[in-house]
C-alpha cells in the first residue's frame, strides 16, 4: 500500500512540473523519449491499477512513443537539410568553374590505327554513354521543371501543419480542466503533447527543406548546362566516330569485294567448271559488302533507330511540357499559350507510318534470306564434293594441281561469306524489329498527343505551326472526331 502511494505521487509531481511549464501558452517543454518509456512501464509494473484503466493507458503511452520517434526522424532530416544548404554554394562555385573551363573538341585517340572492330567498339561504348547523359539531362530538366511544383507542395503542407498545430495546443489547454484518474489525464497530455512535437518537427522540417530549394535555385540551371554540354560533346563524338568507322568500313568493304573478285576472276579462268561456283561467291560478296548489301542497310537501321529513339525521347518531354502548360492556362485565351512547339527535323507523321509499313514487309523477308542462306550453308560438303569431282579428267588420271587448289580456295571463300552473311543477316533481322519496335512507339505516342489536343481544341481562331490549321491536318481532326472509338 505505501509503495503504490509513492508511485501515485510520483505521477501527480510529474503532472504538476508539466503543467507549470506554462501549457497555456504554449511553451511545453520538449518531451523526452526514455522518460515516456518509463512512465509506460511503470504503469505496466502497477498490479493495483484497473486491467482496463492500464490497457487504455498503455495504448497512449505507445502512440506517444511512436509520435517521439517519428518526430526524432524529421528533426534528423530538417539538419540533413541544413547540411546540403551548407553545401551548396561550395557546388555552385564547382559547377561555375566547370561550365568556365574552355570546351575541348571530341578527341580519337590514334584514329588512323583503329581496325574496323575498335572503331565500331569504340562507337558502341560512346552511343551508350550518350545515352546515359541524355537520360541524365532528362533528369535534371524534370528537377527544374518540379522545383515550383515542389515549392507550392511544401507550402501548401506548412498551411496544414500550422493549422494541426493550433488544434493540439487547444486540446492541451483543454485537458488542463479535464477531470479523469491522475495517470489516464498524464497519458493522454502525454499523447497530445508528442504528436504537437511531431507537428513541429515536421514543420521545421519543412522550412529546412524549402530552403534547401531556394539555395538549389542557383544549382538547377547549372547542372542543366553541364548535362547538355555532355551530350552535345558526347554527341559529336559519336559523329565522328560514325565517320572513321564508316570510312574504314568501305574501305574493308571494298578491299574484300576486290579480293574476292580477284580471286573469282582468276579460279574462273582456270576452268570453266568452276565458273558458276564463282559467280556465286561473287554475288555472295556482293550481298555482304556491295553498297546495297546487307552491312550497309544493317549501320543505316540502325543509324535511323538511334535517330527515332532520340525524336521518341524528346516527344515525351514534349508532352510532359504540353500537359503542364495546360493545366496552368487551361483554355483561357490564345492556345499558342499551350500548343506545343515541335522540332524541325522531326519526321512527319505520314513517314512514319510509311516507315512502319516498310518495316513490315522487309523484316519477313530478311527472316527469308536467312533460311535461304541457312540451306544453302547446309549444302557446302555437297557443293564442294561435286564442285571438286568436275575437275576430274573424264579419262581418267589427276586434275590439275592449280586448278583444283583454286577450286578449294574458292570453295573456302564461299563457305566463309556464307557464315559471314548468315551471321549479318541475323544481326539486320533484329535491328529491323527494334527500329519498327522505336517507330511504332513514336507513331502512337503522336496519336496520344494528337489525342490529347484535339480533345481539348473544338475551335481557335489561330494555331501556332505546324499541326493547325493545314488542310491535312483539319482532315485528321475530323477523321479523329468521327472515328469509331469516340463514339
Amino acid at each position: 500500500m505505501r509503495v503504490r502511494f509513492f508511485v501515485v505521487m510520483l505521477r501527480l509531481l510529474t503532472i504538476g512540473l508539466w503543467m507549470s511549464t506554462g501549457i497555456a501558452t504554449g511553451q511545453d517543454r520538449q518531451l523526452d523519449l526514455q522518460e515516456v518509456r518509463s512512465l509506460r512501464q511503470e504503469v505496466t509494473n502497477d498490479e493495483a491499477m484497473d486491467e482496463d484503466l492500464r490497457g487504455r493507458i498503455l495504448t497512449l503511452y505507445d502512440a506517444a512513443i511512436s509520435s517521439l520517434e517519428n518526430a526524432a526522424d524529421n528533426r534528423a532530416a530538417a539538419m540533413s537539410f541544413e547540411r546540403d544548404q551548407a553545401n551548396v554554394d561550395r557546388m555552385v562555385q564547382a559547377l561555375r568553374a566547370d561550365l568556365a573551363r574552355a570546351e575541348r573538341p571530341p578527341h580519337i585517340d590514334r584514329a588512323e590505327d583503329l581496325t574496323v572492330e575498335q572503331a565500331e567498339a569504340a562507337l558502341a561504348r560512346e552511343r551508350s554513354r550518350l545515352a546515359a547523359y541524355r537520360d541524365a539531362l532528362r533528369r535534371a530538366e524534370q528537377l527544374a521543371e518540379e522545383r515550383a511544383q515542389s515549392r507550392t507542395d511544401i507550402a501548401r503542407q506548412l498551411g496544414t501543419v500550422d493549422q494541426e498545430l493550433e488544434l493540439l495546443s487547444d486540446e492541451l489547454r483543454r485537458q488542463t480542466q479535464r477531470e479523469a484518474p491522475a495517470d489516464l489525464k498524464l497519458a493522454v497530455r502525454t499523447d497530445v503533447q508528442a504528436r504537437r512535437e511531431v507537428a513541429l518537427s515536421k514543420t521545421a522540417k519543412l522550412r529546412a527543406s524549402l530552403l534547401l530549394l531556394e539555395a538549389r535555385g542557383a544549382l538547377v540551371p547549372l547542372e542543366v548546362d553541364i548535362a547538355r554540354r555532355r551530350v552535345a560533346e558526347s554527341e559529336e563524338l559519336v559523329r565522328r566516330l560514325e565517320e572513321v568507322s564508316n570510312t574504314l568500313r568501305r574501305e574493308h568493304a571494298e578491299e574484300s569485294l576486290d579480293e574476292v573478285h580477284a580471286l573469282c576472276d582468276q579460279v574462273s579462268s582456270l576452268s570453266p567448271e568452276l565458273a558458276t561456283v564463282a559467280a556465286e561467291t561473287r554475288s555472295f560478296a556482293d550481298r555482304l559488302w556491295g553498297p546495297e548489301g546487307v552491312v550497309a542497310r544493317s549501320d543505316e537501321a540502325t543509324r535511323q533507330t538511334l535517330v527515332t529513339r532520340k525524336h521518341l525521347a524528346e516527344l515525351g518531354r514534349i508532352t510532359e511540357l504540353t500537359r503542364r502548360k495546360f493545366e496552368a492556362y487551361g483554355q483561357r485565351g490564345s492556345v499558342s499559350r499551350w500548343w506545343p512547339t515541335i522540332p524541325e527535323d522531326f519526321p512527319e507523321f505520314a513517314s512514319v507510318e510509311t516507315t512502319i509499313d516498310r518495316l513490315d514487309s522487309e523484316i519477313p523477308e530478311v527472316e527469308h534470306q536467312l533460311i535461304t542462306l541457312e540451306e544453302e550453308r547446309s549444302d557446302v560438303r555437297e557443293v564442294a564434293r561435286d564442285t571438286l569431282a568436275r575437275l576430274q579428267p573424264a579419262e581418267g588420271g589427276e586434275a590439275d594441281p592449280d586448278v583444283v587448289r583454286g577450286a578449294r580456295d574458292l570453295i573456302s571463300v564461299r563457305r566463309d561469306l556464307l557464315d559471314e552473311l548468315i551471321q549479318q543477316h541475323g544481326r539486320y533481322s533484329n535491328t529491323l524489329v527494334e527500329y519498327r519496335t522505336v517507330s511504332t512507339h513514336f507513331r502512337d505516342n503522336v496519336r496520344a498527343v494528337e489525342r490529347f489536343l484535339y480533345s481539348h481544341v473544338l475551335w481557335v481562331r489561330s494555331v501556332p505551326r505546324p499541326i493547325i490549321p493545314r488542310p491535312a491536318d483539319i482532315a485528321d481532326a475530323l477523321g479523329w472526331v468521327l472515328s469509331p472509338e469516340q463514339r
